[in-house]
């Protein structure tokens, strides 16, 4: 995971601050709005779990992971399951904001297979975002990738995706 992906990605330094205080009086808004911690309670994600990238020339961040899981083919499914009926806008609060999510599954030609990706739009307040969420099933690893673009005009194109997937579910492999 230390190598940097090609394409002018930079490795983010470490934000692992254990002593940091988190609020924990904020409620999930649900898989339309890309939190799956209520789908997948039961992976442990640790600090060291994943890398965090950035493509300064279009502002843009890659998020890798990798997660032990006992049925990474399981966990597709219901991350599949729950994202399925999340097709038009979703509108909630977040953190005392106006949040927006709109995913649809991701029509990314050549993904891999055992893979699941879905394309969103998001906006929280007066910020917007796009990308694709991607999840990876191999042996018994979960991996997980998320990029980040804050201008639609410049999102990670899905050839990419489907490149950066590929080469972090190989990476998996060992």
């Amino acid at each position: 995971m230390h190598d940097l992906p090609t394409g002018g990605w930079r490795l983010e330094p470490s934000t692992d601050d254990t002593d940091d205080e988190v609020s924990s009086d904020q409620q999930s808004l649900g898989p339309c709005f890309l939190e799956l911690q209520d789908v997948l309670p039961e992976l442990e994600v640790s600090p060291t779990a994943g890398r965090q990238f950035t493509r300064e020339a279009t502002d843009s961040l890659l998020v890798v992971g990798v997660i032990d899981t006992d049925d990474p083919p399981g966990v597709l499914a219901r991350v599949e399951s729950a994202m399925a009926p999340c097709s038009g806008p979703q509108t909630g609060t977040s953190s005392g904001q106006q949040t927006t999510v709109e995913s649809e599954p991701a029509d990314l030609p050549g993904l891999p297979d055992d893979t699941l990706c879905r394309h969103y739009a998001m906006s929280v307040g007066y910020r917007s975002m796009s990308g694709h969420l991607c999840f990876g099933a191999v042996d018994d690893l979960l991996v997980t990738q998320m990029t980040i673009s804050t201008y639609a005009f410049q999102e990670v194109p899905g050839d990419e995706v489907v490149g950066l997937l590929t080469t972090a579910l190989e990476k998996a492999r060992g």
